[in-house]
């Protein structure tokens, strides 16, 4: 009777154990929601001017969490060499992932803020505050709680680290104000849908910006 009674209190501990690990990574690590609003025609500006270039050179950033850091400080170090930020230097940017932030945040029309106001110093470029702030708030975004780790078997049914985090440190260094098409430049941000496979250009520049869930940089 006791080895059954233990293989029952076993058994139940297990089914509750499966339904916390499917509720936490089918309900509560789902993105980061937001009010979808549609991109207007307003938004639109074109890219037109990229035909009568003879050459267009672009700038397609791998992903990779902290390891941004290392194709940012290569942006860094052509900055430097040319003595031009990298904006005036390609037509196009890519990446997805940390690689859709540096492309992103590269292009923004003004630095980001500094954690204590909008007044930023000692930085000299765009690049410059992106590398500043990855490296005061990675610790912040890729650690990872005990039990997050715990119920998405380190990442394997759930993404690996709380993408809560990696919007709030965001929403601290962008304003709302700042939009994905006042980017300076044409900026194409690749996305995959995991439930169809299917992946999305989001794109900032031509009629493809009436398709944006969002024009908000800090919620794409």
């Amino acid at each position: 009777m006791k080895a059954r009674h233990l293989s029952a209190i076993i058994a139940f501990l297990i089914i509750i154990f499966v339904s916390l690990v499917y509720l936490y990574n089918n309900r509560l690590t789902q993105s980061t929601k937001f009010d979808a609003f549609p991109v207007t025609s307003e938004f639109i500006k074109t890219n037109e001017g990229l035909k009568d270039k003879e050459t267009i050179n672009i700038l397609i950033v791998d992903g990779g969490g902290i390891r941004g850091l290392i194709p940012l400080y290569v942006i860094q170090y052509i900055e430097r060499q040319t003595g031009k930020p990298i904006e005036e230097l390609f037509d196009v940017f890519s990446g997805v992932s940390t690689g859709a932030i540096i492309a992103t945040g590269v292009n923004a029309p003004y630095l980001p803020a500094d954690l204590h106001g909008p007044k930023v110093q000692n930085v000299h470029s765009k690049s410059d505050r992106i590398i500043q702030i990855y490296k005061n708030e990675s610790g912040y975004i890729f650690s990872t709680p005990w039990y997050h780790k715990l119920l998405t078997a380190n990442g394997l049914f759930s993404p690996r680290f709380i993408g809560e985090r990696l919007s709030n440190t965001m929403e601290k260094h962008y304003t709302d104000e700042m939009k994905f098409t006042d980017l300076n430049n044409y900026v194409i941000i690749p996305s995959l849908n995991i439930h169809t496979g299917q992946v999305k250009l989001f794109k900032n520049r031509g009629q493809e910006v009436t398709e944006l869930p969002t024009n908000t940089l800090i919620n794409l």
